[in-house]
């Protein structure tokens, strides 16, 4: 990062402007368990009753509003970065993420942006250590962080929250839209094949009678496979392509059916054809 001058901020290294909280709920002072939802944090809304989750929740760290977590694990699987959230209350969320406080006289809002903006540009993934790239706050702190003045940081917070915020609208629009157009393509195809009624000479087969199992194609990519310049494969996830990489394992037709966790257990199910 150089030219912050030309702005007339200051660069300062990271553990000038935070340091590392890890305090834990040894003490069961909180019960708001959270953890991160798509670069959000949101509450666990999960029981306290048992003594299994209490041994569980005494390990989590503490957090504050205005804290920054950075999920640094297994950085060589991640595909699609999330990892940066702001803690929008008091609380606890697991130790294994990293808790960022900020030092007075600071805005955490603006950090927070600023370090989604180097997580969409995956400069974390060069910084982390082992064999699935665990970041850590020692690897961070002498980081050099651009720092503007404190108005400079809201004026930067207030910009972005309001274009953020009509980009979000435009795209909720959107996927409504999508929604209902998908719902209509349903319909489509449901009275195209028979309302769900068999037609006259139509079969009955399991879909492995049909259809062979790729599975065994299904791997993460690894710190190796990587793109290292202009990638040209496209990397199929649930939602759809979410990245490139430089090989690909499937040269022919096939039909891709998205998984949520465990397998879909299609093998036996019937298909009309």
């Amino acid at each position: 990062m150089n030219g912050f001058g030309n702005y007339g901020w200051a660069e300062k290294k990271l553990h000038g402007c935070f340091y590392e909280s890890t305090a834990k709920n040894s003490a069961l002072s909180f019960t708001r368990a959270m953890q991160f939802n798509y670069g959000r944090i949101v509450d666990k809304n999960e029981s306290f009753e048992t003594d299994q989750v209490k041994d569980i929740y005494a390990k989590y760290s503490l957090v504050k509003k205005g804290d920054i977590i950075i999920n640094g694990l297994n950085l060589n699987y991640d595909v699609v970065s999330q990892r940066v959230a702001i803690v929008p209350k008091d609380g606890i969320i697991t130790s294994a993420y990293i808790v960022l406080r900020p030092r007075e006289g600071l805005f955490p809002e603006y950090f927070c942006y600023l370090f989604k903006a180097m997580d969409s540009r995956k400069i974390f993934h060069g910084m982390g250590t082992g064999i699935r790239l665990t970041l850590s706050f020692k690897e961070l702190k002498n980081m050099p962080i651009p720092l503007p003045s404190l108005p400079e940081q809201k004026a930067i917070v207030a910009y972005l929250d309001a274009e953020t915020g009509r980009i979000d609208k435009a795209i909720a629009a959107e996927e409504k839209m999508i929604e209902l157009l998908q719902e209509r393509r349903e319909i489509v195809i449901n009275e195209a094949v028979g309302g769900g009624e068999m037609r006259k000479g139509w079969k009955v087969k399991p879909w492995n009678g049909i259809f062979a199992n790729l599975d065994y194609l299904r791997k993460p990519i690894t710190a190796d496979q990587r793109p290292r310049a202009n990638p040209q494969y496209d990397y199929y996830g649930a939602s759809g392509v979410i990245d490139k990489i430089d090989y690909y394992n499937v040269d022919d037709t096939v039909l891709l059916i998205a998984e949520d966790g465990a397998n879909l257990g299609l093998r036996n199910v019937p298909l009309v054809y």
